[in-house]
């Protein structure tokens, strides 16, 4: 039994020697380190952390509702940890668990790391609302336990195959921005994350989307297949690209989609020409008659993308309504900065268009900042005030006053703001 207020230092070790437990109480604290090698071990009270504590193949028992704080590492190897009650993992604190097993119905929360390798099981029943991984087996793994409601990615590269696809709610973010990186190279109309369940979360990630040149095959870095979806500070990059998207939000065949949020992401590399479309950084289309409502795409960065933003109804009578496209930066785009555009008897309604900088870099007449195509776009905005709230850093020319009904081509309206 280890009890009182005591501090553990230089080392300081423990060894059954044919006792059968070890019981931790009372605030004991660990300022170097401790090696714990028994059968039970049972932790009673909170329990400070300032260097290294390993419990090698043991039963921890966790009797109470205790906090672990510190500075340091309590890990756990070969063990089974088992808890009715709350364990949380205090900042600047880490939890590891190797080759272990988490059993019983309590929780294991906090703002410190919960860190485990691939042979550690979390048995069902348990509570883990933010776990770490470190490989593509772990994610899939968290993503199966329904108790987990964020999985942070350590700073590595997962090969996670084409369609990777997210099933239930959950908020997925990387450790530190960008360094969880993310590859598909694949030219089968594959993306790298698909999110099919509502309430999903993508944060911080960096999409790798090599698509291998092949022009008439269609993929994307993350697809939006339904409601309440947030994509948020992502660096997507496309390789090769022939005809994708970084970010593309659809409707599905069976249900309409709402509450889209798109926003403080970097989109590149998605230049390809394409066979059929070109691709885009962004991409909302409507297929299947149904309607995608409440799209926010703010604060991006779009660059080198054939298209920097496309939303159109490409296809049927659906709608499609943007509450804000604001303060994106849209640079180096070989056809349009932004395409708005129904093919179809559908409808898009845009309520703040403003604070957007257009930068194509290298003016050329074919190249359109804004183009719009469509008979009945509902937006409150006119063209004077497009000019007012948006910024082009190359010269442009504006055919009339920009009203959304100039000049026809064909049996529809088409409107362009393009370089000189």
């Amino acid at each position: 039994m280890i009890n009182g207020s005591v501090e553990g230092k230089g080392g300081f070790k423990i060894q059954s020697n044919g006792a059968p437990r070890v019981i931790i109480g009372n605030e004991y604290s660990v300022l170097d380190s401790l090696g714990v090698s028994t059968d039970t071990v049972f932790i009673e009270d909170d329990f400070d952390v300032y260097g290294d504590v390993v419990f090698d193949g043991s039963d921890i028992v966790v009797e109470t509702d205790i906090n672990v704080m510190g500075l340091g590492t309590m890990t756990a190897e070969n063990a089974t940890l088992e808890t009715d009650d709350t364990l949380t993992i205090g900042a600047n604190t880490a939890l590891e668990l190797v080759s272990s097993e988490v059993e019983g119905e309590g929780e294991i929360n906090g703002d410190g790391t919960l860190l485990m390798d691939e042979d550690t099981e979390i048995k069902v029943g348990i509570e883990v609302p933010t776990l770490h991984v470190s490989t593509a087996e772990q994610l899939t793994e968290a993503l199966d336990n329904e108790h987990v409601d964020t999985i942070i990615l350590a700073d590595d590269e997962y090969d996670l195959g084409p369609r990777f696809d997210i099933d239930r709610a959950v908020h997925i973010k990387a450790q530190n921005q960008h360094e969880a990186v993310i590859t598909l190279t694949s030219g089968d109309g594959a993306h790298a994350l698909g999110i099919e369940a509502e309430g999903v979360t993508i944060e911080g990630l960096k999409i790798i989307r090599d698509q291998e040149g092949e022009a008439g095959s269609y993929g994307q870095g993350i697809k939006v297949l339904s409601s309440d979806a947030t994509i948020i500070d992502n660096k997507i990059v496309g390789v090769e690209i022939g005809e994708a998207a970084g970010i593309h939000v659809r409707d599905p065949d069976n249900k309409s989609i709402s509450n889209i949020t798109i926003e403080g992401n970097t989109v590149t590399g998605f230049d390809g020409e394409g066979e059929n479309f070109p691709s885009s950084g962004i991409n909302v289309v409507v297929r299947h008659e149904k309607d995608i409502e409440d799209v926010a795409i703010r604060e991006n960065t779009l660059d080198d993308n054939y298209v920097g933003i496309n939303i159109a109804v490409e296809s049927g009578s659906g709608v499609i309504s943007v509450s804000d496209i604001t303060d994106n930066t849209l640079k180096n785009y070989d056809g349009t900065g932004i395409y708005i555009g129904v093919l179809g008897d559908g409808q898009i309604s845009v309520t703040d268009f403003s604070d957007n900088t257009f930068d194509s870099e290298d003016p050329d007449y074919h190249i359109a900042e804004i183009e719009i195509e469509e008979a009945t776009l509902d937006w409150d905005q006119d063209g004077e005030a497009i000019k007012e709230q948006n910024t082009f850093v190359q010269a442009i020319e504006y055919a009339d006053e920009i009203s959304i009904s100039i000049p026809e081509v064909g049996d529809r309206d088409h409107y362009v703001i393009k370089n000189e």
